[in-house]
């Protein structure tokens, strides 16, 4: 059974996307979860006791909540994840590293709002998405990636991503894919492995509030992928395939055709 801690700024604050998600994690009886608020976070070491994951899901705005910067909150989580911890980031929560101190380059796109990009052709539903680099443990048992998103102009949406940036400490993982389309100007699914621990940042187009069934299994899925990389020892993925985005230059060849 996995142990998760659902972090939140206040139960009175939740956003119908938090709901949700919390619905959602609550909904299977081999998850364990509890809410904790984070002016109510308990020590590092009773952290490390008693969960093997915290996740922080927040939609509400690029600002982060100041109750999740507090000293005493980051301390706290910053020593849970060094420690071995595991920490899933996501949407406007994606951007928590850098207050954590694990990563000096914010997401430069961070988005709370309505969405405002039109489908891929105008009339027909559009379609969001994952696209690893040649296959990755999130992306077990897909096809290449995973779309877990239908967005249509108007519908809620948050983000915080790098969109032609990359992150300096951080390793991508996936980036987005819009129908057929892979967009790798778009780094949207990226980590961290400080110390003895790892975060895992899903910066976008993992809304909860999705319940098309077209994409709604693909987002479970995903999320059960999540989970149990997240739970494996980091040895077991250390070699799994990252994207890469240094421009590749032409090799000299010496070669003659003579025989």
């Amino acid at each position: 059974m996995t142990r998760i801690a659902f972090l939140i700024d206040a139960v009175a604050t939740l956003t119908p996307e938090q709901s949700a998600a919390w619905r959602f994690l609550t909904s299977d009886k081999r998850r364990q979860a509890k809410r904790v608020r984070f002016d109510r976070i308990p020590g590092a070491d009773e952290l490390r006791r008693s969960y093997d994951l915290l996740w922080w899901h927040a939609d509400s705005g690029p600002d982060l909540p100041s109750s999740a910067l507090s000293e005493r909150a980051l301390r706290t989580i910053s020593s849970f994840v060094e420690r071995g911890g595991s920490m899933l980031l996501s949407l406007s929560a994606a951007a928590y590293t850098t207050h954590l101190g694990f990563e000096s380059v914010p997401p430069n796109i961070r988005i709370s709002g309505a969405w405002s990009e039109e489908s891929w052709s105008r009339g027909y539903p559009d379609i969001r998405g994952f696209a690893p680099f040649l296959g990755h443990p999130l992306f077990h048992d897909t096809t290449g990636g995973a779309y877990t998103w239908m967005p249509m102009v108007g519908l809620s949406y948050a983000a915080a991503f790098y969109e032609g940036t990359l992150p300096a400490s951080g390793r991508v993982l996936a980036v987005e894919r819009r129908y057929i389309k892979v967009v790798p100007e778009r780094r949207v699914i990226w980590e961290h492995t400080p110390g003895r621990g790892r975060i895992l940042s899903i910066g976008a187009f993992f809304q909860f509030t999705e319940a098309r069934p077209r994409v709604r299994i693909a987002l479970e899925h995903l999320f059960q992928n999540v989970t149990a990389y997240l739970g494996s020892p980091r040895r077991r993925s250390g070699r799994a395939n990252v994207w890469h985005f240094e421009v590749a230059r032409p090799l000299p060849v010496d070669r003659s055709s003579r025989p």
